[in-house]
């Protein structure tokens, strides 16, 4: 038997927890590769991960997203084809393995200023997500209807376009613009996306 002797071997980063998914899909090896278990590693993020989320334009077309995913869960090769409950699922689970079970929210109390710091355990929350049952098919009115979940790729698309017409809808109910900067906003924000 051959030992390593990279000194620096107890240095590199080790799964931290493990996960399963909750849609229970099996994906094909491209997009995810299976252990016998079922179950996933999921490391910390790195400080380069970290930067990925800071970055506001790879947030917002879900680049920043995939690439933490793959990197924090390396058997994950194209989160892209994932449905999107399953990448909530890794996300909590990468924010666990990075900075512990809990996590600090900052909330308004609504109809007043008062600020408070909400504590959510992420345990419970993965816990409840991987426990839920999804159906994808369902009866009405003597049809069977069978439904699939988002892809994150899909999820992110649809996203994108709500944005898109969002921004659309406030550039044209705009009373302070003039008609020629409207349409200089309006050809401005089609030209993003």
């Amino acid at each position: 038997m051959v030992e390593n002797s990279n000194p620096l071997n107890k240095y590199f980063r080790q799964p931290s927890i493990y996960i399963s998914l909750p849609s229970g899909n099996t994906y094909p090896p491209h997009v995810i590769e299976t252990t016998q278990t079922g179950e996933l590693a999921v490391m910390p993020m790195t400080a380069k991960d970290e930067i990925k989320f800071k970055t506001p334009d790879a947030l917002l077309n879900g680049e920043a997203t995939v690439q933490v995913i793959q990197s924090c869960i390396p058997q994950i090769k194209n989160a892209w084809a994932m449905p999107s409950i399953d990448c909530d699922a890794a996300l909590i689970a990468i924010r666990m393995a990075t900075y512990g079970e809990s996590m600090t929210l900052p909330v308004t109390v609504p109809g007043t200023k008062i600020e408070k710091d909400l504590e959510l355990n992420l345990q419970e929350t993965l816990t409840t997500i991987l426990g839920a049952t999804y159906n994808d098919t369902f009866l009405y009115e003597n049809m069977e209807i069978k439904t699939r979940p988002l892809s994150y790729a899909e999820f992110t698309a649809s996203a994108l376009k709500q944005f898109e017409q969002s921004r659309l809808q406030s550039v044209i109910n705009d009373t302070q613009m003039t008609d020629e900067e409207k349409i200089r906003e309006f050809t401005a924000t089609k030209s993003l996306f």
